[in-house]
């Protein structure tokens, strides 16, 4: 199998936004954990919301990473910009709340 640079974007751009939502959810956890105490003080609801910005951050970050070293290709407007980055952070949220709602079940 051929693996070509188009594929290769794809799956990094995938790992990115999806590695972004579980490590995210691997430094909260591990702030539960630790029991450390603006994360326990937190309603459920507002760490939801925690859970979320720190997950899309992670994804976005991670994005501009490979914009920069040219893994990725730069949008072309700010139009581009826009979709790019919101699609980064719905990608890494929605990874962190299902990563959050298997080790729920488990």
């Amino acid at each position: 199998m051929e693996i070509t640079f188009g594929l290769l974007d794809d799956l990094l751009w995938y790992v990115v936004s999806g590695g972004a939502g579980v490590l995210a959810y691997a430094i909260l956890a591990k702030l539960d954990k630790h029991g450390v105490q603006f994360w326990t003080r937190l309603d459920s609801e507002y760490r939801t919301y925690v859970a979320y910005a720190l997950s899309g951050f992670l994804g976005i970050l991670g994005y501009l990473v490979q914009v920069v070293m040219l893994i990725q290709p730069q949008p072309a407007d700010w139009r581009g910009w826009v979709c790019a980055l919101v699609a980064v952070a719905f990608m890494a949220a929605g990874v962190s709340k299902i990563t959050y709602a298997k080790a729920k079940k488990s």
